[in-house]
């Protein structure tokens, strides 16, 4: 199931498990480039780091892509390259996995957000 993008629009890119995928797939934003490249990447717990930062590397140098979403558990593996990255895009938003409480102290994006607006507060 792919949709065409228009001219001009950006995706959104999934990193994690098969749950996630499929209901990105579901609700019609799944997408094959033209060349062949899908914007989503099935990984658990036992996918290898080495995949995880293809996959990233990728989405983020994407022209395409405008929002990546990580399973922060899987973010949890590459957390050195989401900290690294400091383009405004594809914005990184990182959620919870099926089984995984979500933990806001890890999330690279909502603690780059926080010491914004502590600096911002400070002036």
């Amino acid at each position: 199931m792919t949709t065409r993008v228009r001219e001009g629009s950006l995706l959104v890119a999934v990193i994690g498990e098969e749950d996630l995928i499929t209901g990105l797939l579901l609700t019609g934003l799944g997408n094959i480039s033209d060349s062949k490249q899908p914007n989503y990447f099935i990984a658990d717990i036992k996918t290898p780091r080495e995949d995880i930062e293809e996959a990233f590397h990728k989405f983020t140098h994407r022209h395409d892509i405008g929002i990546l979403i990580i399973t922060q558990y899987i973010a949890e593996k590459i957390r050195d390259k989401l900290e690294e990255f400091e383009n405004p895009l594809p914005a990184i938003l990182e959620v919870p996995g099926k089984n995984i409480e979500y933990d806001s102290s890890k999330d690279a994006i909502l603690r780059r957000a926080q010491r914004l607006f502590a600096v911002r507060s400070e002036r």
